[in-house]
This record gives C-alpha cells, structure tokens and sequence, in this order.
C-alpha cells in the first residue's frame, strides 16, 4: 500500500528529489518491564499525641496494564508508591495514641488509588511504638519531633546546607567503613619510617589518645587526628580514592533527591557541604543528573587543608559565602557530631538526621535540638507537596 498525499498539499523533498512520497509519522516503540518488582522500608509515622510509629513498609507490584503505565509517563516508582503509604497511612496513625496501634485492616483500607497507573500494588505495613528515650540529665535535654514539626526549620529561612553521607547518602555500611579505616591505617604503617618503629616512637601524632567524635573508628576521624602529621596528605589521597570508590556503589538515602527538588520549588537555595571528597561529591550529584542543577550553593567538600574539617566551620562559612547569607538566613542538615559543632560555633541552626537509635541520642546529647529519621513524611508536610 503506497501512503498518498493529502489534496492540495505541497509536495515534498522527496518529490523534488524524485523519490517515494512522504511516509507515515514513525512510530514510537516503549518497552515495559514487567516483571515483579519489590522494595522494603523503614520510617516513622505521626500519633495522635507528639509520638511516632516505626512503621516497617514492604511493597511489590508489577505493571498489569501496559497502555496506561505508558500513558502515565510515571517515574520514580518506588517513592511515589511509598510516598502515597507515607501520606495515607499517616492519616490513619494522627487518630491513635502510640500505645495503641491501628489495625492492620484500618491501615490498607486507607491504602487505595494508588499513584500509579497501569500497575497490580501489594502492600504490607507492620506498626510498633517507638521505645521512649532514655532519661537525659537536664544539662542535655532535647527532644525528637516527628517530621512534620522539623518542617518549619527548612521553610523559616532562605538557604539550606545539606551535609552528605547521611543526609543524602549512605556511603559505607559498617563493614566498608571499617575496611576504609583499616586500609588507612595500614597505609600509615606501610609509609612510616623505619627508624620511628625501630625505636618505638608512638604512631599517633604526639602520641595522644583522641576520641571518635561520633563514638566509633572512621576514616575522617583517623584524618582528623593526623590533620598536622607529615602523612596526612597521604591519607588525604587514598581517602579521595576510597569514597570514590565507595559512592560507586553506595545506596542514596530514600527521598534525599526529592528533598533537594522540593525545597528548590519552594525556592530555597541548596548547597552541599561535607568533609568527603569534593569528587565523590560531584560523582553522586552528576550520577542524579537533575540535582547538579539544583544545588545552586555548589559542593564544598575536604580541602587540602586537614585542620579545616568539621567541627571546624570554614565548610560551612565558604558555603554561605557562596550563597551570600549568614548565618541567620540558613540551616544545616546534617547527621554527625562534627557537623553540629561546627553549625553551633557560628549560630546556624542544625536539623538532625540519623535512623540509628544510638546515635540519634548520641546527637541529643552534644546539643541537637530536632531530628528526624525519614524524608518522606517531612517532605509530605512541607507546604504545597
């Protein structure tokens, strides 16, 4: 079947060339997974009273209706689905006081129109209270609110500074982190002189004993104790090389790419600040393609001056420079004891972020006023999500 032109239209390149006459528009071919997927979660949920739930989520689905998943033009699945358990679970679990858990009846009944199109959903939501804190001497007292209460501390002020692994990202598990802090110390051990081991001369920088700032061995801590010491440029080097290596392969905290698009549609101002590698950085931000656009406020990450690192400010002093505002006019989400100390030496309020328990308190303890332990309600309760 030859393909004719309609009456009275112009002829065509192809005309003019003396070949076939113009084709039918070109089709468009989509290709749909439609195998089973399946993601598993865990988060906080609201109660009735200032506490909150530890809701364990599990959802799996599948596209059932190809045609209309297409026709959606859905990306990010995964959050959008847990996004939807967030919000109306949440309305469920605001009725009920923490000692008293909903059904789960009462749970996936609010549970309906999925966001989706086109997709077959299950879901799975298993609720328990959150243990009470332990006591705190007053000197340290501070409290945990649940996400929609740490909303304001992000739409009060202008510019938001946002620390990396935690807030954004989880670069090592615990096994790795402690690989990447062995593997420094060996190379202290490879690079030392023979005559400072031969004659026992100690290996730590003046032979001083110093504490892990977030309560265990890590490699920025290891770098922050030879900060002056002859090696510390070459651990400086091979760390770069470590979280390179790491941020390959390391899981993006759930809905830390939504935050960052959230608070730029809000019309907040975003920049990141770390003691990692400004590279690894860059690799993570440029990985999410979007978000190089929008952290406005640019990377400022380890320089090569070690005495610099958090709790020391100047990260968060360049960033504010960068970004034009003081102090005042800014927040630090961050998730370590170093980078609160530092948002406390120069007056910038810190938003905690930690899902560890021990560390939460840990938090608490050197000061923190608010944390949370998900993006995701935050997220829900900021103003036009």
């Amino acid at each position: 079947m030859t393909p004719t032109r309609p009456a009275g239209g112009a002829p065509t390149l192809l005309d003019r060339l003396g070949g076939a006459p113009a084709s039918e528009p070109p089709i468009t071919y989509y290709e749909v997974d439609l195998t089973p997927q399946h993601s598993v979660h865990r988060l906080s949920l609201p109660s009735s009273r200032g506490g909150t739930f530890t809701a364990s989520v599990e959802l799996a689905w599948h596209v059932d209706d190809p045609v209309a998943f297409v026709g959606g033009d859905t990306g990010n699945v995964s959050e959008r689905l847990l996004g939807h358990v967030v919000k109306e679970a949440g309305r469920v679990t605001r009725r009920h006081p923490v000692h008293r858990v909903p059904t789960r009846g009462a749970l996936h009944n609010g549970l309906h129109s999925w966001p989706v199109p086109g997709l077959s959903v299950t879901c799975s939501v298993r609720l328990k209270p959150n243990e009470e804190p332990p006591f705190l001497p007053p000197a340290a007292e501070s409290f945990a609110a649940p996400p929609d209460a740490a909303a304001p501390f992000l739409v009060d002020v202008p510019h938001v500074l946002i620390g990396f692994d935690g807030p954004l990202v989880r670069l090592y598990t615990r096994a790795k982190e402690e690989q990447a802090t062995q593997e420094l110390a060996a190379l202290l051990a490879e690079l030392r002189h023979p005559d400072a081991a031969l004659s026992g001369e100690p290996l730590s920088p003046g032979g001083v004993h110093t504490s892990p700032l977030e309560g265990r061995s890590n490699p920025l801590d290891l770098l922050r104790a030879f900060a002056e010491h002859p090696l510390g440029a070459d651990l400086r080097r091979r760390l770069n090389r470590i979280e390179e290596r790491a941020v390959r392969t390391a899981t993006a905290t759930p809905f830390s790419d939504s935050l960052i698009t959230t608070l730029n549609a809000l019309g907040r101002r975003v920049a990141v600040v770390a003691d990692n590698a400004p590279s690894a950085v860059w690799m993570y931000l440029q990985a999410h393609g979007r978000l190089t656009g929008l952290v406005c406020g640019g990377v400022h990450g380890r320089a090569e001056e070690l005495t610099r690192l958090m709790p020391n400010p100047d990260r968060l002093l360049r960033a504010l420079d960068q970004l034009g505002a003081s102090p005042s006019d800014a927040v630090l989400v961050g998730s370590s004891v170093a980078e609160l100390t530092a948002a406390n030496a120069i007056g910038l309020r810190f938003l905690g972020y930690t899902r560890s328990e021990p560390h939460r308190q840990r938090l608490l303890r050197a000061g923190c006023e608010l944390t949370t332990a998900s993006w995701a309600p935050l997220i829900q309760a900021l103003p036009n999500t």
